[in-house]
């Protein structure tokens, strides 16, 4: 056979077997980019809003508390922070038009049977959390032992006390109150040298934050 016919021939067959090769894919692969870490949650339940301690010392301008995290912690005051304290009522003194937060469990009529009641609060002090019942509200009508309060949703609830409710009252205070071992509140942003800048501080109590966020203490009457 001759050259000239085996080319064509040849060619043929080349052709054939490179269309059958395997095709290398020239696609690049690519990772999917890493997941960045979310930002870390704030340490304390109060880093954001403020804190809850005992007063260790007060100069008149810098406040340190010992806080249940182990502390110390100092707390810059001014002229412009607004102090309240919390101090020993009684029943009679829940009257018309106070405002008043209730902890206690509902009766089958609808009635609250009040264990603690603070006058001169405002708002859910805490939520009322750990199974706890509770309401909130401006009294309306006291009748005995009987007390109508209307809510912020504007309905009127009932409580009822007894001998055995403890009530406590918010009062205007100052800075001069702020003696070592006195139980606070405070509410104010932290600095970036960890201290804190108090907009308002609830002297008394137990110390403890309360509702809405971080940390938002009753207001006084």
């Amino acid at each position: 056979m001759s050259v000239n016919r085996l080319t064509p021939l040849l060619v043929l067959v080349l052709a054939v077997a490179c269309s059958g090769a395997p095709k290398v894919s020239t696609t690049t692969s690519t990772s999917s980019p890493t997941a960045q870490p979310s930002a870390a949650a704030s340490p304390g339940g109060f880093r954001r809003g403020g804190l809850a301690g005992t007063v260790t010392s007060f100069d008149g301008a810098t406040l340190v508390l010992a806080t249940r995290q182990g502390g110390p912690v100092k707390v810059q005051t001014s002229g412009s922070t607004a102090v309240t304290k919390t101090v020993t009522g009684t029943v009679s003194d829940i009257v018309p038009d106070v405002t008043v937060v209730v902890s206690g469990p509902v009766n089958p009529d609808g009635s609250y049977a009040a264990s603690t009641v603070v006058i001169g609060a405002t708002g859910n002090r805490g939520g009322f959390g750990g199974g706890r019942a509770g309401t909130a509200g401006t009294v309306k009508a006291v009748n005995g032992a009987g007390v109508v309060v209307t809510t912020a949703q504007g309905s009127a609830v009932t409580i009822v006390t007894s001998a055995s409710t403890v009530v406590t009252k918010t009062v205007a205070g100052a800075l001069s109150d702020l003696v070592p071992s006195e139980a606070v509140t405070v509410t104010g942003p932290q600095n970036a040298d960890g201290t804190y800048t108090a907009t308002r501080i609830v002297i008394g109590g137990r110390g403890q934050p309360g509702p809405a966020g971080p940390s938002s203490p009753v207001t006084g009457a």
